[in-house]
């Protein structure tokens, strides 16, 4: 994969980019590195669709009263 690399200095994006205090009227690092597509989709969200069936439980009702009854309860 190829990026960008660059120390500019923090006036030259300060119209572009609304920079913190701490990083004003300094030089700074500036990383260009492309987003795959892939990785856009992934990081979108949870998708509950993806976990159907992984869960093997005989007696769901059962194993929860269990957990529950576990809890410390003050």
């Amino acid at each position: 994969m190829q990026f960008l690399r660059r120390i500019i200095h923090s006036d030259d994006i300060e119209k572009g980019i609304k920079l913190p205090r701490s990083m004003k009227h300094k030089n700074v690092e500036l990383l260009i590195i492309p987003v795959e597509e892939q990785t856009a989709k992934s990081q979108l969200g949870f998708d509950p669709d993806s976990f159907a069936g992984s869960l093997k439980v005989k007696n769901l009702e059962k194993e929860l009263t269990m957990i529950r009854s576990e809890w410390d309860r003050r």
